[in-house]
């Protein structure tokens, strides 16, 4: 029989947890040899992505390289691959997971660290009725890493050993010595494995020894083998191993959704290569959504990676500071290298690439300030050209430095450069429409009309004429009695200012106790120029305006290539001067500063954490534009294990301040709580989760806003008081009933209550924050046979918000029906279904869905997919929409 590995937890435990991608699985216990294994894997978050790819990285215990292998996507999500048994001179079997997205980011995998260093690691057993004494003395007791007598190459020296099947095992008092000195501090000693990285060792015989003493006090032998590494000669060579896989693609999507047309096509190449303890990624990613007036679509990303060095050139997500560089886009190239205390970290390239223009009708203009003066003098006319609608150059440069080890104690510093370059911008464009206020108009003189493109709306006439025609043509336009001038402007223009941003930013990481307490914080302190056109505020400059006797420590001039200290600057002042607040106070409000502290424990099966950040007002990053500032936030966990780890309880309580300064301390507060139980009885029985939060929100500033209602202007307070609460609940269940079902049942509703209503005395000018929703899922998978699958899906959702006039609600119900048969012969699957949805409230349609699908494997390495989808839309009033969406995707693996 074959025997199967469960990879397999469905991403449904959590609902929330879809958002983020991940990888699913619970790592097998042991195989028998002679088996083939059969490994289910569950992907979640990568709805809105691309045909993600799963692969199973394996080789036998003791060997160096891993062979790859892809598995078979099949429905919702879930992957299967068969693997090839291994040998019987081996003692296991290792494998690690690498999800590949299609988006340019860096791959997915389990173990989510070092997953090449530490895979996971299954034990052989022998075949069934082999004799005790044919079975080697530890097997059924230990697996080891390195072998016994095993040579090893330097760099790929890793430590383990599993004590899996040993019972009452005193984790707390393992002891380990690799030759005679105590490694204990420095091992990752788990429950049932520990894991040693000792890619440091000199060449030569190495000898290492366990001691595992029991919970009983009842001691053991310890456990002592032995092992050689070998030289770099010993290790390069012909035995070097070349290596070599890759896979090329190409889609193409097109959808009509009520007569908007919509086509998309792409191409991706992954190509992966590998020398000896050299390794070459290659990723490129082009789409015919790209296009110059606009920020860059197509990826490119090619990663060389040695022992001691990395470099990645092309597009490039790097993280090292959570607040001034955290996974944002950059283009140029990463290097870093990684030594047992010393880790250094250089990334320079462009955040954003120079644009143009993204409108020719908006690009260049004529300023209106002074404008009137310069059409006073008969005698002349100039005319100054802005630019507006284009984008800076922004480039890059990041250095992060560490010192110490991750799992002992580091120490960062990192410094984020981001400036805009200037000089990208060009001054004029030729095909610029340039549009001609009315008092420049008023001076065209007869016949001139004729090179100008007149444009009438409502009456009123514009006139507009491209750059090109008006250098041309000027003295046509506007006659030979005045002279006419053009001066585009190189500086100072309408539209947006070049800015300078510096980042100084350092953190720290203390591990004690084996990883039990871990204690890191960060602090960043950020300067921002929004105008760097502005002279440099210089020591000169002060004088000249303020006091010519005044002297400066240093003159900021001197170091305009760090940063372009003005009068645009923020902030302008780090402190606040002018308060009375003690000197610890001003510190920890500093405006342009962010800092955060994490406190993690994990006792008596308690996994406790504390977080605290604030960041200031003023705390810019262009390299993290997407940062939320002003704010301070606490965070208390506390999740925990019960009923033999089969409940899993989380209690989390959280406080969020925003609006925060030294005046008012802060203007908007948040509080509230959550529970999380997820709960997994055991085989044959349902999976079951639960989430509840509750928040209260407190606005407590008395201005209002206007917005536009109808045509009418309507005010509204912006001060809230509410309490919002959420609840989730996810049921999966598997059973056999005719062929395998899988059932899944997710229920989620938030009500936000509106606690300010009974004060307001003016319903009509009130806007209430209250809503509704709730969604309900329900999802059945068949399995019938090896040829027969089917889909059914229900979906319901609700939504209201508002009261009185501005009230709203809708609600849109769904079922869906997928029949799937594999043509075993052809070695393809077809997919039909039907779906019928509809939507009351708001938004009234019945739309009716036909659904056609295939996934045929032409060749072993050539398969082919499709999907066309087929809905006709009917509205209230007759009216219907025949909408339609097609994907097909070629992939050839090579």
């Amino acid at each position: 029989m074959i025997k199967k590995i469960y990879l397999f937890i469905p991403v449904l435990l959590s609902g929330a947890l879809c958002l983020s991608q991940s990888i699913w699985h619970t790592p097998p216990v042991s195989f028998n040899y002679g088996e083939a294994l059969i490994i289910e894997a569950f992907v979640s978050g990568v709805e809105d992505v691309p045909s993600p790819g799963l692969l199973v990285f394996y080789r036998q215990s003791g060997e160096n390289d891993y062979l790859m292998q892809r598995l078979t996507p099949l429905q919702n999500h879930r992957f299967e691959a068969e693997v090839e048994p291994p040998s019987r001179d081996t003692r296991a079997l290792e494998y690690y997971l690498e999800l590949e997205t299609g988006s340019g980011a860096a791959a997915v995998t389990w173990p989510s660290v070092n997953p090449a260093l530490n895979p996971v690691v299954v034990p052989l057993y022998p075949e069934p009725g082999q004799s005790a004494e044919n079975q080697l003395p530890l097997q059924t007791e230990f697996l080891m890493e390195p072998a016994p007598g095993a040579r090893i190459p330097r760099d790929e020296a890793m430590l383990y050993l599993s004590y899996f099947g040993l019972e009452n095992v005193d984790v707390d008092n393992i002891k380990v010595r690799l030759d005679n000195r105590d490694i204990t501090s420095e091992a990752d000693i788990r429950s049932n494995h520990l894991i040693y990285n000792a890619k440091y060792l000199s060449p030569g015989l190495h000898s290492v020894t366990v001691y595992l003493p029991v919970m009983t006090g009842t001691g053991r032998d310890p456990v002592r083998w032995s092992f050689t590494v070998e030289s770099a000669a010993e290790g390069s060579g012909p035995t070097a191993s070349i290596s070599q896989s890759g896979r090329l693609a190409a889609d193409h999507t097109g959808s009509r959704v009520d007569e908007q047309t919509v086509s998309v096509r792409n191409i991706y190449l992954d190509h992966h290569f590998k020398y000896s303890v050299a390794k070459i990624d290659s990723r490129i990613r082009l789409t015919s959504l790209e296009k110059q007036t606009a920020q860059p679509r197509n990826r490119y990303l090619f990663k060389i990676s040695l022992p001691y060095l990395k470099i990645n050139l092309g597009d490039l997500h790097p993280t090292f500071n959570r607040y001034g560089l955290n996974g944002n886009r950059v283009r140029g190239f990463q290097f870093t290298t990684r030594f047992k205390a010393f880790q250094l970290e250089l990334i320079k390239g462009t955040l954003a690439r120079a644009v143009q223009y993204t409108d020719l009708r908006n690009s260049m203009l004529i300023p209106t300030a002074g404008l009137q003066n310069t059409i006073a003098n008969e005698d002349s006319l100039n005319l100054k050209l802005s630019r507006d609608n284009y984008t800076f150059k922004r480039n890059l440069l990041a250095v992060n430095l560490g010192i110490g080890s991750p799992r002992g104690a580091q120490w960062n510093l990192n410094f984020i450069k981001a400036r805009d370059d200037a000089g990208s911008i060009r001054s004029s464009l030729p095909d610029a429409l340039i549009t001609l206020p009315e008092s420049v108009s008023g001076l065209i003189q007869p016949g001139g009309a004729d090179w100008v493109q007149m444009e009438i709306d409502d009456g009123d006439t514009t006139y507009r004429i491209p750059y090109r025609t008006l250098v041309t043509h000027k003295e046509d336009i506007f006659g030979t009695d005045r002279t006419v001038t053009l001066n585009p402007l190189t500086s100072d223009w309408q539209g947006a200012k070049p800015q300078d941003n510096l980042i100084l930013g350092s953190d720290l990481k203390l591990h004690f106790d084996r990883d039990r307490i871990q204690f890191r914080t960060g602090l960043s302190f950020s300067l921002l120029n929004r105008n760097i056109w502005e002279p440099v505020l210089s020591e000169a400059l002060l004088q000249e305006q303020f006091d010519s006797t005044l002297s400066l420590p240093f003159d900021p001039a001197d170091y305009e290539n760090i940063f372009h200290m003005g009068l645009n600057q923020t902030p302008l002042l780090p402190l606040d001067v002018f308060s009375e607040s003690g000197i610890l106070k001003l510190i920890s409000h500093m405006p342009s500063m962010a800092y955060n502290l994490t406190l993690n424990l994990n006792y008596f099966r308690h996994r406790f954490q504390f977080r605290f950040q604030q960041i200031g007002p003023e705390f810019n990053s262009l390299a993290n534009p997407y940062l939320q500032q002003n704010l301070r936030e606490r965070i208390f966990s506390d999740r925990m294990k019960l009923l033999n780890d089969q409940l899993t309880l989380t209690l989390k309580y959280f406080s969020t301040d925003d609006a925060i300064n030294l005046a008012t301390e802060t203007t908007t507060k948040t509080r509230g709580g959550s529970l999380s139980m997820s709960w997994l009885p055991g085989p044959d029985l349902p999976i079951m989760s639960l989430k509840f939060r509750t928040e209260g929100r407190k606005a407590g500033a008395a201005t209002n806003l206007f917005i536009n209602v109808n045509g009418d202007t309507l005010g509204i307070s912006n001060q809230e008081k509410s309490r919002n609460n959420f609840i989730l609940l996810t049921i999966v269940h598997t059973f056999f009933y005719r062929g395998k079902q899988q059932l899944a049942f997710t229920y989620a509703r938030t009500d936000k209550r509106d606690l300010m209503d009974a004060d307001v005395t003016d319903n009509s000018t009130y806007f209430s924050p209250e809503n509704h929703s709730q969604t309900l899922t329900f999802h059945l998978n068949s399995t019938y046979d090896e040829l027969w699958t089917s889909t059914l899906n229900y979906n319901y959702a609700y939504y209201n918000f508002g009261k009185g006039s501005l009230y709203s609600a809708r609600s849109v119900n769904e079922m869906k029906f997928i029949l799937q048969r594999r043509l075993s012969r052809r070695d393809a699957v077809l997919r039909s279904g039907l779906s019928l949805s509809k939507g009351r409230g708001a938004a009234v349609f019945d739309q009716l869905s036909l659904l056609l699908g295939v996934d045929w494997q032409l060749r072993p390495d050539v398969r082919l997919l499709g999907d066309w989808e087929y809905r006709r839309k009917y509205l209230p009033d007759a009216h219907h929409f025949q909408n339609s969406y097609f994907k097909a995707r070629l992939i050839y693996d090579f």
